[in-house]
C-alpha cells in the first residue's frame, strides 16, 4: 500500500502554520524551563500565552480567550526521547 503524504498546509490556517513554527523555533528553550516542560501551552500571534498541566484545561482557555483556526496547543516535550514498545497479549490454555 503506497503511503499517502500529509501537507499541513491543507489543514492549518496561515497563523496556525506560523504558530507552529514559533513553537518549534523556541522548544528547546521551553523544554530548559521547568515551569514548562511537560506542559500543555497556548500559543498565539506567535507568543506563548500560556501553559496548562493537561490538554483539556488548555483548549477550555483557548477557546472561551481566543479565535478559532488562530491558536495552537502544543506539549513541550522531548519526541527524541519517547522509547515506543509493541504490546503483545498472550492467552493461556489452562
Amino acid at each position: 500500500m503506497e503511503e499517502t503524504k500529509i501537507n499541513p498546509e491543507d489543514f492549518f490556517s496561515e497563523q496556525q502554520l506560523l504558530n507552529i513554527k514559533f513553537f518549534k523555533e523556541n522548544l528547546e528553550q521551553y523544554l530548559e524551563n521547568p515551569l514548562l516542560f511537560d506542559k500543555y501551552v497556548v500559543i498565539h500571534d506567535e507568543k506563548l500565552i500560556n501553559s496548562f498541566d493537561n490538554f483539556q484545561n488548555a483548549a477550555r482557555y483557548a477557546f472561551k480567550n481566543l479565535p478559532r483556526g488562530e491558536f495552537i496547543i502544543q506539549r513541550v516535550y522531548d519526541e527524541s526521547k519517547i522509547i515506543s514498545c509493541r504490546r503483545a497479549v498472550v492467552y493461556l490454555n489452562g
